[in-house]
């Protein structure tokens, strides 16, 4: 089975290829630019765009292209995959995320074609935030994320003092949530009345003490006497 249609791959790989050479200097301003296929998929995220309708639905289809593109290229490669041994299953699987990330730019530059330049500025700013939040250094507002550490030329000093903000802000963060859960509990508490929070007390018993507090249990079952079948 063929991965593209001659005719579309040929006029849209040159698209792809006279928008990299011509934009360059963009695309390194946004490293994000391209990741747009998660973001349009996303509803919540494609609804801040105001799309037409005739726009929606010629991405919705753009969409069901890129899934078709993928089962092609899974289709194409099963055989080959099921045959290779471990150490050429890697090279096959690199070919295959090769030629899915092929797609992937034809299909982007297809979905900005149908967009306004209003909505592909929103779009790449969507699609940076949506990367920060599902990449690494997402508890870190997105700045430890190694396509922003390049961006922003954030250099090993600097990650450091990040990273040890990020973790002291988390736990400051995770300290304010657990009382101000407590705090609703209690709110939530004082509408029983006695009989009805001793009977809620005796259900429930005291509080689980914190997490950190507690060994996982399966480790305290290697301990040496502990966890042995008698």
């Amino acid at each position: 089975m063929s991965f593209y249609r001659p005719a579309v791959v040929t006029l849209a790989l040159a698209v792809v290829f006279c928008s990299v050479s011509l934009t360059s200097a963009q695309e390194k301003e946004n490293p994000f630019a391209n990741n747009i296929l998660g973001t349009l998929a996303n509803k919540q995220m494609a609804a801040e765009l105001d799309l037409l309708d005739q726009q929606q639905e010629n991405i919705n289809q753009l969409l069901k292209e890129f899934g078709r593109i993928r089962h092609e290229v899974g289709q194409d490669m099963k055989a080959q995959w099921e045959a290779a041994s471990d150490a050429e299953r890697e090279e096959i699987g690199k070919q295959y995320w090769q030629r899915v990330e092929e797609g992937r730019l034809i299909i982007a530059e297809q979905m900005k074609a149908e967009l306004l330049p209003h909505q592909i500025d929103r779009l790449e700013q969507l699609s940076a935030q949506r990367m920060m939040l599902e990449g690494k250094g997402r508890e870190s507002a997105g700045l430890l994320g190694d396509q922003m550490i390049e961006y922003l030329n954030i250099g090993p000093e600097q990650k450091k003092r990040i990273e040890a903000k990020s973790n002291k802000l988390k736990k400051e963060v995770s300290e304010k949530i657990r009382k101000i859960l407590e705090q609703a509990k209690e709110d939530l508490l004082a509408e029983l009345d006695t009989t009805q929070k001793a009977k809620y007390e005796k259900l429930v018993g005291d509080p689980v003490a914190e997490q950190s507090d507690f060994a996982d249990p399966r480790k305290e079952s290697r301990k040496p006497g502990k966890g042995k079948r008698k």
